[in-house]
């Protein structure tokens, strides 16, 4: 689901040029001391739904071995959707919220403003979040 507000005016670095954000995720990715994806997912295994905010092209699904949790990507870049994984049915709820790269008041809000309301966690949220 795109989360970019109607009134934006400039693109978001991931639509104008979205080689340039997946070059950043790759240099990451090879500087890393630890794969942060499989460090998150290993904890993620065989719980669900959870709920992943910022999914850009779909790193964390990826990290997971196939059909392990249910797993539902939101992203604010249309570009990044398209290059992820196909996200099921919304859940009316989720176990767990991973954000990265923003605040959770910001994971919160931006989860709020989804097409379908949602509730963010039924029993607490466990948030993963990184700068």
């Amino acid at each position: 689901m795109n989360l970019a507000p109607a009134d934006a005016r400039a693109p978001f670095d991931y639509d104008s040029d979205p080689e340039r954000f997946l070059l950043a995720v790759r240099l990451a990715e090879r500087t890393a001391s630890a794969d942060l994806y499989a460090r998150i997912a290993e904890r993620l295994i065989g719980l669900a739904p959870v709920l992943d905010l910022g999914c850009g092209p779909g790193a964390l699904a990826g990290a997971l071995p196939l059909a392990a949790t249910a797993l539902v990507g939101l992203d604010r870049s249309p570009e990044m959707l398209r290059r992820n994984v196909a996200c099921p049915t919304m859940p009316p709820w989720f176990d767990y919220l991973v954000a990265r790269f923003f605040a959770r008041e910001e994971a919160e809000s931006a989860a709020r403003r989804v097409e379908v309301p949602i509730e963010i966690t039924k029993r607490g949220a466990v948030v993963y979040a990184r700068r």
